[in-house]
C-alpha cells in the first residue's frame, strides 16, 4: 500500500508540475483573437489618446494655413492690415495708379506711375522725378528696393492691342520686376471696367475684353508665383462696368473716393 501511495504521488507531482507549461501557450492565442474580434467589430470606439487621433494632427488644416499666408495666384479676402504694411510698398502703374499718390491716399512717394504711360513704353520712358532728373520707372524701383510692389498695368493698350498681346507685354516687364527684385512680394492688380456709358460710347474699350484680359493675368500670376489682385471684382456691378459711384465723368479712371476703397480692398487682401 505504500509502495502505491508513493507511485499516485509520483504521478500527481508530475501531471502538476506539466500544467504552468501548457498554460503558458494560451496568452498568445487568445490576444490574436481579441485583435481580429476589435478589427472586426464596428461597434468598437478609439479613446480619444489612441495613436490615430494624434497622427491626424500632422495635417494642416487649410482654412488655418490660408489665413498665415495666401497661395500664389489669387489672394483671398483676409484682415485687415495696418497702413504701416504699405511704408516699404511701391505702386506701379498709369494714370489709375497715379492717383493714389494725387490725391494723398498713398504717400507720393511710394507711387511710381505715369499718365498715359503702356506697357510700350514703360521700359524707356523717363518720367520719375529724381533729384538726378527724370527716370524710368524700373530705374526709380531699383533705387527704391521696396519689399512690396503693386503693378496695375493695361488700360492705356486695351482699346488696341488684343488681350493676348497685352498679356504677353506684361510678362515681358514682369519678368524684369521680378530679375530686378526676387526676394519682393508682387501683386499683379487686375485692370478696372469701365462704366456702361463709357463701353457705350467708345466699343474699343469693351470690358469683356478687359475680362479676359484680366484672365491672363491671373495666369500669369500663377505661372510666375506672384500674387492676384482681383481690383476688376471690387469695383464691378453686376453686369462688369464701373461702378459709377466711383467713376470719374470719363467713365474710365476714379474719384478720390474710388482711391480710398481701392486702399481698403488692398488691406484685406494681403499675402500675409
Amino acid at each position: 500500500l505504500l509502495l502505491l501511495l508513493l507511485a499516485i504521488i509520483a504521478v500527481s507531482v508530475v501531471i502538476l508540475s506539466r500544467l504552468p507549461v501548457e498554460n503558458q501557450s494560451h496568452p498568445s492565442v487568445s490576444l490574436a483573437s481579441s485583435k481580429s474580434s476589435v478589427s472586426s467589430d464596428s461597434s468598437v470606439s478609439v479613446a480619444p489618446s489612441d495613436p490615430i487621433s494624434e497622427s491626424s494632427s500632422l495635417y494642416s488644416d487649410p482654412s488655418s494655413s490660408a489665413e498665415q499666408a495666401a497661395a500664389f495666384g489669387r489672394v483671398p479676402e483676409s484682415d485687415a492690415v495696418a497702413d504701416s504694411y504699405f511704408e516699404d510698398a511701391v505702386f506701379i502703374g498709369d494714370s489709375l495708379t497715379a492717383g493714389l499718390g494725387n490725391y494723398g491716399v498713398l504717400p507720393a512717394g511710394n507711387v511710381l506711375a505715369d499718365v498715359g504711360i503702356n506697357l510700350d513704353t514703360i521700359q524707356t520712358k523717363a518720367c520719375i522725378a529724381t533729384t538726378d532728373g527724370a527716370v524710368t520707372i524700373l530705374d526709380a524701383l531699383k533705387a527704391k528696393n521696396p519689399s512690396k510692389i503693386y503693378i496695375m498695368l493695361g488700360s492705356n493698350g486695351i482699346a488696341w492691342v488684343s488681350p493676348a498681346d497685352l498679356a504677353q507685354k506684361f510678362e515681358t516687364f514682369l519678368d524684369l520686376v521680378l530679375q530686378q527684385h526676387p526676394d519682393a512680394v508682387v501683386y499683379i492688380e487686375s485692370v478696372l471696367p469701365v462704366t456702361a456709358v463709357k463701353q457705350a460710347k467708345d466699343a474699343r474699350y469693351s470690358n469683356t475684353a478687359i475680362q479676359e484680359y484680366n484672365q491672363r493675368l491671373l495666369q500669369l500670376a500663377e505661372q510666375k508665383q506672384v500674387y492676384f489682385l482681383d481690383t476688376h471684382a471690387a469695383f464691378a456691378m453686376e453686369d462688369g462696368t464701373l461702378n459709377a459711384e466711383y467713376a470719374e465723368a470719363d467713365g474710365m479712371h476714379l474719384k478720390k473716393i474710388g482711391y480710398y476703397a481701392m486702399v481698403e480692398y488692398f488691406k484685406t487682401h494681403t499675402a500675409g
